[in-house]
């Protein structure tokens, strides 16, 4: 699209955990600017943006979609009847389980972006061939483009990579719990995630499928416990293992659990990257898309089926087989293969990095096809007086919002807000803060937590 003269072209990169979005968003936005695509890049709240563009503080422009389930399907109308234009990108797409979706012909299970909610999206980003696939089977063509996993671009950016302080001695063990763990979660007994997950339009075979994975994950929990006692007995204080659950899990149950183990620290607030790249080993939960990104940074990831070797093979979908992950279906097997690569000083793996890259189809074509078409469906807005008061009152009222959360809790009835939001400040401010000095536009970090990127160039542009 022809930017027409003194307009303003605007897109939003909503995030839901700071720590492992917002590093993704501003490498993304970097690119939009640098390309002449768009002339503002909000970045902030996935809850609180989606509030403010409801009551229409929000500028119309192009809104980015992470996931496209039933229950947003409110809000997705919302948008799309205050003018803004939404491309679906399904950041659950890398880890999806075929062959559960009794319903659908492909064999391919679209809950997280169902027909019913793709008809008002404008674009649709594939991450994977097999995703693409079945998403033409499933009807889509004219606005469905193969880009790869935009979240992941920036694991390829030497400049994201942070300094990290290793002890020689020191062996660090990061373990990576995935969101089958259902009954830790939040404020859901098993039949409400039951309810909950057919509500999200997930045929019952796979709800149950989910369930009863959720039971193994609990048997699997105390097994790691097991590994873990193991390991400290084994290696004492040159030991240090970080566990990071998942954030819709509860990080009382684990505080609890490794409570007595001065060894041990859970976790969830520091940036994974720098978890990532300073850890010695990285064991992830199966159903955990963190394996794409460990291997990206060069680890050989370690993962676990405790489970008959005979059943282990229908669980192994494409995150685990193209990174070369390696699958122990016992705990001995796990504990011995985490000893072996403590001991050997094993070196980062180009192979392991290069299949995770395959995977997600990254490549500065497929990026750069993303960027474009973001800016054929860009919306021209004004440039004019009343542009920069709406954004003005835009910025304001999310200060207000993100200060009084109580406030917003009360008014909104978001029981996880304040849950979802106290996570994104803690530790990793820092980091993201020496990100944004090494891009190449300006950016506004206002109160940590909302990012505004503008058109205006830092320095010449680098091609």
């Amino acid at each position: 699209m022809k930017k027409c003269i003194n307009s303003k072209r605007v897109i939003y990169l909503p995030y839901e955990i700071y720590n492992r979005e917002v590093a993704g968003h501003l490498h993304f936005a970097e690119q939009l600017i640098s390309d002449g695509h768009v002339d503002r890049v909000y970045i902030g709240s996935k809850l609180l943006l989606s509030k403010l563009a409801k009551f229409g503080f929000l500028p119309p422009g192009v809104w980015f979609l992470k996931s496209a389930q039933k229950f947003i399907l409110p809000l997705i109308k919302k948008l799309k009847n205050k003018g803004f234009k939404l491309i679906l990108h399904d950041a659950e797409a890398i880890s999806t389980f075929d062959g559960f979706a009794d319903n659908n012909p492909h064999g391919v299970d679209l809950f997280m972006k169902p027909k019913i909610c793709r008809q008002y999206c404008d674009a649709i980003f594939a991450t994977t061939k097999h995703e693409y696939d079945s998403l033409v089977n499933d009807g889509e063509s004219k606005k469905l483009f193969l880009i790869g996993g935009l979240r992941f671009y920036h694991y390829l950016d030497n400049r994201f990579i942070t300094e990290t302080i290793k002890h020689s001695k020191q062996k660090r063990l990061l373990i990576i719990t995935s969101a089958s763990s259902l009954r830790m979660h939040k404020n859901a007994t098993i039949s409400e995630t039951r309810h909950n997950l057919e509500g999200e339009g997930i045929n019952k075979s796979h709800i149950e499928f989910i369930m009863s994975w959720a039971e193994e994950s609990h048997i699997d929990l105390f097994s790691i416990f097991s590994i873990i006692t193991k390991l400290i007995k084994y290696y004492g204080a040159n030991l240090k293992i970080v566990i990071r659950p998942h954030p819709s899990e509860n990080t009382d149950v684990y505080r609890t659990l490794f409570s007595s183990f001065s060894e041990v620290k859970v976790d969830y607030e520091s940036s994974l990257f720098k978890q990532l790249t300073n850890a010695d080993v990285v064991l992830a939960g199966s159903a955990s898309t963190t394996i794409i990104e460990a291997a990206l940074v060069g680890h050989n990831p370690l993962t676990y089926f405790f489970m008959p070797k005979s059943m282990v093979s229908k669980f192994l979908v494409g995150h685990i087989t193209e990174t070369l992950a390696n699958v122990s279906n016992h705990p001995d097997e796990l504990f011995n293969e985490i000893v072996t690569i403590f001991d050997t000083n094993r070196e980062p793996s180009s192979i392991n990095v290069q299949g995770a890259k395959n995977h997600l189809n990254l490549s500065t074509e497929n990026f750069r096809k993303a960027s474009k078409v973001i800016g054929e469906l860009s919306i021209d807005i004004p440039d004019s007086r009343l542009f920069f008061v709406r954004e003005f009152i835009f910025i304001l009222m999310y200060q207000v919002l993100i200060i009084n959360l109580k406030w917003l809790t009360k008014i909104f009835r978001m029981k996880n807000i304040n849950y979802a939001i106290s996570k994104s400040k803690v530790s990793d401010v820092t980091s993201i803060k020496n990100i944004c000095k090494k891009l190449n536009v300006e950016v506004n970090n206002i109160n940590d937590d909302l990012f505004v990127i503008k058109g205006t160039k830092k320095y010449v542009e680098n091609t």
